[in-house]
């Protein structure tokens, strides 16, 4: 009797193990680092019905570089932000999550590139991108006036800054980039009782304080 108990226990590790493979081979895809009873942290993007975990990465990856999660639970995709830790799950059991292992970035060069924020600007144009690489190229095509642009929903919103502005806001699931201006030095803070020689190239009126100087001779390079 005591064999026959032990051969049983064996065949039900066996089979719960088989069961554990099975369904981390189901839940794994291309570029995401899956996991089993685990769920995903990750600001809501959006929840989309699947039939299966592999599902997920399809529509992750669909969604963009801002998805950079998701967890399946219920029949359910929930699509998340990155969160930028480096242990971006937890325990649930009987859910299954996936975290984007492959880099969120195109090479953009020129650019300061940010997740889950949008460029704080003066909208300029909206142009249909599939990537954020399209949004670099046309911000650069648009010359000097475009100083960077937020890219969400398939969508490059290319902008101008805003004086006395941060240059970027928090927009989850969005991202956005800011021209990086070479070959300008570092920002050093303003210089007391000092003028710099050189012929006047463009004249700015009725400005209150340095930094609207500052953000003008950015814009104009």
């Amino acid at each position: 009797k005591l064999l026959a108990m032990a051969a049983l226990s064996r065949t039900a590790l066996v089979s719960s193990a088989l069961a554990f493979a099975c369904a981390r081979a189901r839940a794994t895809c291309l570029g995401y680092d899956t996991r089993i009873d685990r769920y995903y942290v990750g600001l809501p993007l959006a929840a989309l019905n699947a039939s299966g975990a592999t599902e997920c990465c399809a529509k992750c990856d669909a969604f963009g570089s801002g998805c950079g999660g998701w967890s399946y639970v219920s029949k359910t995709c929930y699509l998340k932000a990155f969160n930028g830790t480096q242990n971006p799950f937890y325990l649930k059991p009987g859910a299954i999550a996936g975290a984007r292992t492959a880099s969120p970035w195109p090479v953009c060069a020129g650019y300061e590139n940010r997740i889950d924020y949008g460029f704080h600007g003066v909208p300029m144009k909206t142009v249909p991108a599939d990537e954020e690489s399209t949004c670099c190229a046309k911000c650069n095509a648009m010359g000097d006036n475009c100083h960077g642009w937020t890219y969400v929903n398939k969508t490059c919103y290319l902008q101008e800054p805003i004086p006395h502005e941060s240059d970027f806001y928090d927009r989850p699931g969005a991202h956005a980039g800011m021209r990086i201006r070479t070959p300008w030095p570092v920002w050093q803070g303003p210089l007391n009782d000092t003028d710099l020689t050189g012929p006047v190239i463009w004249q700015v009126n009725n400005v209150t304080e340095f930094r609207v100087c500052r953000a003008e001779c950015r814009k104009r390079k």
